[in-house]
Formats: C-alpha cells, sequence, structure tokens
C-alpha cells in the first residue's frame, strides 16, 4: 500500500539555537575587538567563528527526517542515514542527551538491527504514528 512520501523537519529548542548562533557570535565579535589590540590573534578569533559557522551549515542544515514507502532517510547536512522499515525493532520517544541529528531533546530513538539512532521531528507524536504505520 503506497503512503507516500512524508518529509518531517527537526524541532530546534531555543536554548540550542541560543548556544550555537551565541557561541558563532562570540567569536566574531571577540575578533573584531581584538583587531584593535592584537590583529592576528583577532583573526583567528573571527577565523573559528566563520569554520564553526560552516561546520554547522555542513553537518547540521537542514536537518530532516523522510518517511518514504520502505525506508526512513535521516538528514543532516551532508551526513545521510537510510533506515528500511524491515530492520526497525522499535520506536519510542526519548530524551537521550547523546549526539544526534537533532536539535532538541524531545527526540525519538529508533532501534535498529545495526543500533539505533535519535532523531527530534517537530511533530513527535505525528512521527510515532506515521512510522508505525508505515512498519506493518
Amino acid at each position: 500500500m503506497r503512503r507516500g512520501v512524508k518529509e518531517y523537519i527537526s524541532k530546534v529548542d531555543w536554548w540550542i539555537a541560543t548556544l550555537l548562533i551565541g557561541s558563532l557570535l562570540f567569536f566574531i565579535v571577540f575578533g573584531i575587538y581584538l583587531m584593535g589590540k592584537d590583529p592576528p590573534l583577532g583573526m583567528i578569533s573571527i577565523g573559528i567563528g566563520i569554520f564553526m559557522s560552516a561546520l554547522i551549515k555542513l553537518i547540521g542544515i537542514p536537518c530532516k527526517y523522510i518517511l518514504y514507502d520502505d525506508r526512513l532517510l535521516v538528514q543532516s547536512g551532508i551526513l545521510k542515514y537510510i533506515i528500511d522499515y524491515a530492520d526497525i525493532t522499535d520506536v519510542a520517544k526519548s530524551r537521550n542527551p547523546l549526539s544526534a541529528p537533532a536539535f532538541s531533546l524531545k527526540r525519538v530513538k529508533i532501534k535498529h538491527r545495526k543500533g539505533f539512532i535519535l532523531i527530534s521531528p517537530r511533530n513527535r507524536d505525528a512521527f510515532i504514528t506515521d512510522l508505525k504505520a508505515r512498519l506493518k
């Protein structure tokens, strides 16, 4: 039975966004301040801020989860994980703080044959319902 493709975007906790953006801005603003006192150190600080921005973009944006007819695609920037529904053994809500392709601690833990993955779809309950329906 074809259910169609359904895409879920990652939920973003305000404090995680603030932490990420704040740290980037800190290095850039501090680097600009240092340019008047110690230009080489200022350039290093600005460079760190720019590097961190690029890294977050590269491995974190977009952060989304796509349900296909036969598999789940988890995308976090250039990183992509494909999990066949046949390999999924359990789906449950989680608040596990381990590193994951997720910008929120309101997560879904998906156990599969090779381990587990944590994700944070914006509408967690709808995602779980939709995924479980596709597993049958």
